[in-house]
């Protein structure tokens, strides 16, 4: 069956993957085919920003699959101690450097096609699957969609391997991966201003005294807030988004239900 996907974030590769090694021609198009939301992501596994009652079955679906991930250097998962607001989990942390490259490839390996360009309507015959984020409020006209603007600062990695995060406003984390670092956060509906990128590195430093090295860069995206995830078929076309803030913690399990309703 010929598949359509629409968007090239974590959820449009992971839905590639999925439907590409079950044997379908899918084939991913998208204006931005790289330098998606899903590239700012801290992208470890941690349910935020998601209020569906099927998130925690989800989320422990792809945990389970991420885990076994870990197991293949390749992938750029690993699996982290992560320190959520003094309780100390153990998760997988998909550093999306590494990780949206390793889909990409699997996806092209299992005879996947990329093509970029802009999508205005879903009128065409055969399968579409949307998983275009929070573009979906006006590819869609879903005004129940909300934006909630992030923020993630590239450092250097400090000498700890042990992620932290604090969910009380302000939100704050700091998640060491394999080559840098990544601090946060911002989580509003409106653009963060330039000054906020200080007041996160002064904050995440604050949490973590280790912490040092100079900024290498500023990421930027967001995240599509929704009452909850819209991950049904309408017709031929099948919609997966609004995951909030969690976008790879939902990924697989969301993927795999895509590949049953097609």
């Amino acid at each position: 069956m010929q598949i359509v996907i629409v968007g090239a974030g974590v959820s449009g590769l992971t839905c590639g993957v999925v439907l590409a090694e079950r044997g379908h021609g899918v084939t991913i198009a998208a204006r931005e085919l790289e330098g998606t939301t899903s590239e700012a992501a801290a992208a470890i596994w941690y349910p935020y920003h998601v209020g569906d009652a099927r998130a925690e079955a989800w989320a422990a679906e792809t945990r389970d699959e991420l885990t076994r991930l870990a197991r293949d250097p390749a992938s750029g998962v690993a699996l982290v101690d992560f320190d959520v607001d003094g309780e100390v989990l153990h998760v997988p942390l998909a550093d999306t450097t590494r990780y949206l490259p390793y889909l990409r490839a699997r996806f092209v390996a299992a005879s996947g096609t990329f093509v970029q360009r802009e999508i205005a309507s879903f009128d065409r015959e055969g399968i579409v699957v949307n998983c275009t984020g929070f573009g979906a409020r006006a590819l869609c006209g879903d005004e129940s969609l909300t934006p909630g603007y992030g923020v993630s600062v590239v450092t250097s990695r400090p000498s700890t391997s042990r992620a932290l995060v604090r969910t009380a406003d302000p939100l704050t984390y700091v998640i060491p991966r394999a080559h840098d670092c990544i601090l946060g956060g911002y989580d509003a509906p409106e653009p963060p201003p330039a000054s906020k990128v200080d007041a996160i590195v002064a904050r995440c430093r604050a949490l973590m005294p280790e912490l040092r090295g100079d900024v290498r860069g500023v990421k930027r995206g967001i995240r599509p807030i929704r009452d909850e995830v819209r991950l049904e078929r309408e017709g031929n076309v099948i919609h997966n988004y609004g995951h909030g803030g969690s976008g790879f913690t939902l990924s697989w399990a969301c993927a795999r239900e895509v590949a049953r309703l097609v």
